[in-house]
């Protein structure tokens, strides 16, 4: 299976998902994987689970389903926070409490390591957002290409020697240089935050070598109003809209 779509912080928004999943059956992807953050924030966290239970291979934990489960009191959280953590344990089943429980924290594909924050630390569920902690994470890397999310905004962390750069995204098919290391962050789903508020994910060409980054509208007027019937917080439905 070559052609591998790699998602990941799809925080309750089915209607990003949905879109995006069409997009993937369009492209013809041989295999989704999801980095994990199916829940919080937004406004539909059973039906993003099951849809990605169903149809990922593969599935690792996020932070946000760490909060679901283990025993946090909600008020350890931000009101944008706690109310995404709250809703996803009103709506999950036991067995889908469950089943997240048990989800790994790390995994491979292909050769190439999946984690949703970082592998120095996986977790703690640290960001890597610079050159700095992208050299953390690549000490502890032992492939030459390792898939991340939990940031929200999608780049290319390459490491040729000791030198660390970040490359910017491409939507066109992006060649992987096989004498350097890379950590590729697929972005997000359904709570983009690179300043496009249009959906995220990373198509992977294991045979080639190659990366593809899709960005895919979706009705975020629909996804806003099914934020508030929620009651999710105010912050959180507006900022689908700016992608930020």
């Amino acid at each position: 299976m070559p052609l591998h779509a790699l998602i990941s912080d799809i925080h309750g928004n089915i209607d990003a998902l949905n879109a995006v999943l069409s997009d993937i059956e369009n492209q013809k992807a041989d295999n989704i994987v999801c980095l994990g953050d199916m829940i919080g924030y937004g406004g539909a966290p059973g039906a993003c689970l099951r849809s990605i239970r169903d149809r990922c291979s593969i599935v690792l934990m996020g932070n946000h389903e760490a909060f679901t489960f283990m025993p946090f009191d909600i008020d350890q959280f931000s009101p944008r926070v706690g109310r995404g953590i709250e809703k996803a344990r009103e709506e999950l089943t036991p067995e889908e409490i469950d089943w997240i429980s048990q989800l790994p924290i790390i995994s491979e594909l292909d050769g190439t390591d999946l984690v949703h924050a970082s592998l120095d630390t996986p977790v703690e569920f640290h960001h890597v957002l610079s050159k700095r902690d992208a050299k953390q994470h690549f000490s502890f890397q032992k492939t030459s290409v390792c898939f991340n999310g939990h940031t929200h905004i999608p780049a290319v962390f390459k490491q040729t020697g000791p030198k660390v750069e970040i490359n910017k995204p491409l939507s066109t098919p992006t060649p992987l240089d096989k004498n350097c290391r890379y950590l590729i962050n697929v972005g997000s789903v359904g709570q983009p935050r690179d300043g496009d508020n249009r959906a995220c994910y990373v198509l992977f060409d294991s045979e080639s070598l190659t990366i593809t980054y899709r960005r895919i509208p979706y009705d975020i007027e629909a996804a806003q109003q099914r934020f508030q019937q929620a009651e999710m917080h105010p912050s959180v439905w507006k900022r689908i809209a700016k992608g930020t």
